[in-house]
């Protein structure tokens, strides 16, 4: 009998530990995210200050939509790489804010905004994978806790 209940607390160490490795790679995931967004945050900024080449990325010279567009992720995408990488809980808010934004520019509004399939595979990838991990770590998590 004692034999078993080293190895059920042996198994629950394991399952613990698991959970705790998973919970570091969901950091450097995020950490990385963050880091992506903060350069798509300047990219943005350097349309709306004008420094981006081309004249139809002058904030005075975009159209509408790309006005709309450009002054909204240039607020949230800073925002959204501040909170991921403070690991705020609204970080995660605000970048999945970012995400639906940008999804939506480049595959439903494709015709105005032109395709980036790059920027949405990427945001896809990563949320995914954020949700993937942030299941596993928790579920093993639940399961060390309940051994």
């Amino acid at each position: 009998m004692q034999h078993g209940t080293t190895a059920l607390t042996g198994e629950s160490a394991r399952e613990q530990g698991l959970a705790v490795v998973l919970g570091r790679m969901e950091s450097v995931l995020v950490r990385f995210v963050s880091l992506v967004l903060l350069f798509l945050a300047i990219r943005y900024w350097m349309r709306v200050t004008g420094y981006y080449t081309g004249t139809d990325f002058r904030f005075d010279t975009m159209s509408e939509h790309w006005r709309i567009a450009s002054a909204s992720l240039s607020v949230l995408l800073p925002v959204a790489a501040l909170g991921l990488w403070g690991r705020f809980s609204w970080g995660m808010v605000v970048w999945f804010l970012a995400v639906v934004q940008q999804v939506a520019m480049h595959t439903w509004f494709a015709q105005l905004f032109g395709r980036a399939d790059m920027i949405v595979g990427f945001h896809l990838t990563t949320l995914f994978a954020f949700l993937g991990l942030e299941l596993a770590a928790r579920l093993f998590a639940r399961r060390a806790r309940q051994k």
